[in-house]
C-alpha cells in the first residue's frame, strides 16, 4: 500500500505539512468474509487515489490532506463500496465485505455527522425515489393517458417530499454550520434553496469555510442569482456554443418570442420533451420564435452527441460546468427541464412552461400552424 498520497490541488505534502500531524489521515479497515489479497481502492472524484491489499480481513490507508475531503472505499472487481469523509484522525471501519455500504465507522467526528444527516433523510428519500420510479413506470406510452391524474398526484407527492428533504438538509446546515458536510450540502442544494436561504445559511459559516473552493462557488451563486420573475425584464448572459464561440442570449433572441430552455443530455424528461419543442420550433421559427438551449452537461462529447442524436435545430450553449452553469444561477434553476419564455420586448411572460401551454401562446399571438 502507498504510505502517502500526493495529488495536485487535493493533497499537499511538504516539509511544513510533515511537521503537522493533524494533516495526516489514517484509515484502518476490518472486513468479514473477504479473501486475502483482495484489493480495496480509495477513490476521490471518480479517480483511484490509492489501493490496499487485504490481509486477514484487514486493510489500511494513510495520506496527507489539505482539508477534510469526501471519498469512497471500493472493493475492486465488485460493486461494494462505502462513502466516507477523510479527516486528520484515525478512522476505523468494520463490517461485512458483501455489505460494505452498511459498515460501521468510528473515531471520526465528520462521519458521525454524516450518519446523522443520512438517518434524518432516509425515510423521505426512500419515498421520493420510489415515487419517482412509479411515475416513470406510469409515463410509459401504454399508461400515460389513462393514468394522467394519478401521475399528477404522484408528482405533487414528490414536490412535497423534495420540500421536506430541503428542509431537513437546511436544518442540519444550521445546526452544524462549520462542518465540511454542511458546506458540501449547501453547494449542492443552493439552486434548490434559492438565493435568500442560501445566503442566510452561508452567513452562519466561519471564514475558513467561506474561503474554500466550494465556499467561493456559493458566494458566486449568491452574487449572480437574480431570479427575475414573470413580468420582469430578462437578464442577458453569454456562453460558448459547440464551436467555442461566445454567444449572448440577445444575439440570437427571436423577433416575437424566445424560449431559454435549460436541459442536459443525461436528463430523461428533457430528452422526452424535445420532440414537442422541435415541432413548435419548426412551425413558428419563421414567425420569429426562437429557442436557445442551455445545457447542464459537463461532458462536451455527451452534449454534442445528444444535440446530434435528437437533431436539435436551435442554438445550443453550455459552459460544460454541469449544474454550476452561470445562466442557471441567474434564473435559480434547480430542477431541469426548466425554461424562461421572453416576448419581443424582453419581458419574461412564463417560467417552466409546458409544450401545450407554449403552443397555446404561440397560436394565440402568431396564428395556428
Amino acid at each position: 500500500m502507498k504510505l502517502s498520497i500526493v495529488i495536485s490541488l487535493l493533497f499537499l505534502l511538504s516539509s511544513c505539512v510533515n511537521e503537522k500531524n493533524d494533516q495526516v489521515f489514517k484509515v484502518y479497515g476490518q472486513l468479514k468474509d473477504i479473501k486475502d489479497e483482495s484489493t480495496v481502492l480509495l477513490m476521490m472524484h471518480n479517480e483511484v487515489m490509492d489501493s490496499s491489499l487485504v490481509q486477514d480481513g484487514n486493510f489500511e490507508f494513510q495520506g496527507v490532506i489539505e482539508q477534510p475531503t469526501s471519498a469512497i472505499l471500493l472493493i475492486k472487481g465488485t460493486a461494494n463500496y462505502k462513502s466516507l469523509w477523510l479527516e486528520p484522525r484515525e478512522i476505523r471501519i468494520s463490517g461485512n465485505s458483501d455489505q460494505l455500504k452498511l459498515a460501521t465507522i468510528t473515531g471520526s467526528k465528520l462521519n458521525a455527522q454524516s450518519s446523522i444527516l443520512k438517518n434524518r433523510l432516509k425515510k423521505e428519500k426512500d419515498i421520493y425515489y420510489a415515487t419517482s420510479d412509479k411515475i416513470v413506470e406510469l409515463e410509459s406510452l401504454s399508461l400515460y393517458t389513462s393514468r394522467r391524474e394519478e401521475i399528477k398526484r404522484l408528482k405533487k407527492k414528490m414536490e412535497l417530499k423534495k420540500f421536506k428533504i430541503d428542509s431537513i438538509t437546511a436544518a442540519f446546515i444550521a445546526e452544524f454550520p462549520n462542518s465540511p458536510i454542511s458546506l458540501n450540502n449547501l453547494n449542492v442544494y443552493k439552486f434548490s434553496f434559492g438565493k435568500e436561504m442560501t445566503a442566510a445559511l452561508y452567513d452562519l459559516m466561519n471564514e475558513n469555510s467561506k474561503a474554500t473552493e466550494k465556499g467561493k462557488l456559493i458566494q458566486e451563486f449568491i452574487a449572480k442569482s437574480l431570479k427575475p420573475e414573470v413580468g420582469d425584464p430578462y437578464v442577458d448572459f453569454a456562453q460558448p456554443d459547440a464551436a467555442g464561440e461566445i454567444v449572448k442570449i440577445s444575439d440570437v433572441s427571436g423577433d416575437t418570442y424566445t424560449l431559454i430552455e435549460f436541459w442536459a443530455s443525461w436528463c430523461a424528461p428533457c430528452i422526452k420533451a424535445n420532440p414537442d419543442l422541435i415541432a413548435l420550433y419548426n412551425s413558428y421559427n419563421k414567425s420569429g420564435f426562437e429557442i436557445i438551449g442551455i445545457s447542464h452537461d459537463a461532458s462536451k462529447e455527451a452534449w454534442i452527441n445528444a444535440i446530434n442524436r435528437q437533431q436539435l435545430p436551435w442554438t445550443n450553449l453550455s459552459e460544460l460546468k454541469g449544474e454550476e452553469n452561470n445562466g442557471a444561477a441567474i434564473y435559480e434553476v434547480n430542477i431541469i427541464p426548466d425554461n424562461v419564455l421572453i416576448n419581443s420586448e424582453g419581458i419574461i411572460v412564463a417560467r417552466c412552461i409546458k409544450s401545450d401551454s407554449l403552443q397555446a401562446i404561440l397560436e394565440t399571438n402568431l396564428g395556428a400552424k
